[in-house]
């Protein structure tokens, strides 16, 4: 291979690599199935483009109002990469909804302003969504 083609080779090759790395992201995909007690099984597909960011669920009951404490949440780290999630729910979160994000930071409960009450109660808050996916909790 003669120099100016390992050259141009080279470039090829690196503008397509380039390419790759912008184009990587963060993407939530999810899949509902029945479970033998009665109940429904969440399975979320994550693909995080870095460490250190986190999973966050909330499910509710069906017709939850805001704030009446009939939702169930979970926030779990991610790693780089792709990433399966399974979340098993009572039959009385069947035909719920859920709501599920990608974030890129935990704040601790110290890290908060002193007037953010659900971080006061709740202990942390989430910040930086990057991704995010709403959903029905049914199966037929």
């Amino acid at each position: 291979m003669s120099a100016k083609n390992w050259v141009l080779s080279f470039m090829l090759l690196s503008i397509l690599y380039t390419g790759a790395a912008l184009s990587q992201g963060n993407s939530l995909g999810y899949e509902v199935l029945k479970e033998p007690s009665g109940g429904v099984k969440l399975k979320i597909s994550t693909d995080a483009a870095a460490a250190g960011m986190w999973l966050g669920v909330t499910a509710y009951v069906p017709n939850a109002k805001n704030g009446s404490g009939n939702g169930q949440s979970q926030v779990l780290p991610l790693k780089q990469g792709k990433g399966t999630y399974e979340m098993v729910y009572e039959p009385r979160f069947k035909n719920g909804t859920f709501e599920a994000a990608i974030w890129t930071k935990k704040l601790s409960q110290s890290e908060c302003g002193q007037g953010d009450e659900a971080c006061r109660k709740l202990g942390y808050k989430m910040t930086g969504m990057v991704s995010y996916v709403w959903g029905y909790l049914s199966n037929p």
